[in-house]
């Protein structure tokens, strides 16, 4: 009678150890999941930054562009050039 009491206790805490290591399980693959989803969404958006980084350098570099142009084009330096200054 001992033995079957002893035998049955310990299916009934196999059985709950197995329910417990399959929740895990699933806890597991869930956060393995979300991981996978994070690292993408980091991804996408690392590579967003870098595109306008790459835009706000290109367009930074234009606007100079077109100062430096209309400063030469400007009456002002038209009138230094006539002059013999610049």
């Amino acid at each position: 009678m001992q033995t079957s009491h002893h035998v049955s206790r310990l299916e009934s805490e196999n059985a709950k150890l197995h329910s417990e290591s399959e929740r895990l399980r699933q806890d597991v693959l869930s956060l393995q999941s979300e991981l996978s989803r994070t690292a993408q969404q980091y991804e996408a958006l690392f590579k967003e930054h870098q595109r306008s980084s790459d835009a706000v350098a290109r367009l930074t570099k234009d606007k100079l562009r077109l100062q430096e142009q209309q400063k030469a084009s400007s009456p002002e330096s038209k009138q230094v050039i006539q002059c013999g200054i610049w």
